[in-house]
């Protein structure tokens, strides 16, 4: 992003978050919920002398997310923390360097999918390498996934994801287990076992919307609920 932009991320026309120019050009937002059904997002970038520019994906979550009976193949490698042009100095972080992958998603039915992935990235400056599987089964009006991956050579996790809506009420739930010193640019290393969950309730009404998050992390437990009007 260049000097003196702002960004703002909308879901379905829905202001979720702004980000303020950074030192490194980048703008940033983390823990954005996908809602069962189509997840319409758009940033919009505003410059200092009044431009607008408009970034819009489409991310699919339910039933409709991949036809049975066909596979979805992809592959992609880039080095984070850099830019194709740089601009200004380099700031490194914690996931800099070159990471890439290749997966696979199977659609068995209308309902059911499986998939693979092979992903290998630095974190502080040491390669990592992961296996992951993936179990998505569409339940009623919710979505349900279980997938487990491994760190090749230290450590497991498993992870359980719930997405669903129940009249103008969305619904997300994680939970992740790790162990045997499972490291990831998400999840700090454990020495024996760890776990954490997260539960989101996002509703509307016709002039106003909340959202209600409860987290916990480690030993920690974090609730917070956001209204706007």
């Amino acid at each position: 992003m260049p000097s003196g932009w702002d960004a703002e991320l909308y879901r379905n026309g829905q202001l979720l978050a702004f980000a303020e120019n950074r030192v490194d050009g980048r703008y940033e937002f983390i823990d954005v919920p996908l809602l069962y059904g189509q997840n319409r997002f758009e940033v919009v970038l505003y410059g200092p002398q009044g431009q607008i520019r408009r970034d819009v994906q489409v991310i699919p979550v339910g039933i409709d997310s991949i036809p049975p009976r066909q596979t979805y193949y992809w592959a992609g490698i880039h080095e984070a923390g850099e830019d194709l042009i740089r601009l200004g100095d380099f700031l490194p972080t914690r996931q800099a360097g070159w990471r890439g992958g290749v997966g696979l998603e199977r659609g068995l039915n209308a309902k059911t999918s499986v998939a693979a992935s092979l992903f290998s990235l630095q974190i502080d400056g040491k390669r990592h390498d992961y296996l992951e599987g993936s179990v998505r089964r569409a339940v009623g009006p919710a979505l349900v996934e279980l997938s487990a991956a491994s760190n090749l050579g230290s450590g497991m996790a498993i992870r359980g994801q719930l997405l669903g809506q129940i009249g103008d009420s969305y619904i997300t739930a994680e939970s992740i287990w790790a162990r045997g010193g499972f490291i990831s640019d998400q999840i700090e290393k454990t020495r024996i076992h760890a776990t954490a969950w997260r539960l989101t309730i996002v509703s509307s009404w016709v002039a106003s919307s909340y959202r209600c998050i409860l987290t916990r992390n480690m030993k920690r437990v974090r609730m917070a609920v956001k209204v706007w009007i």
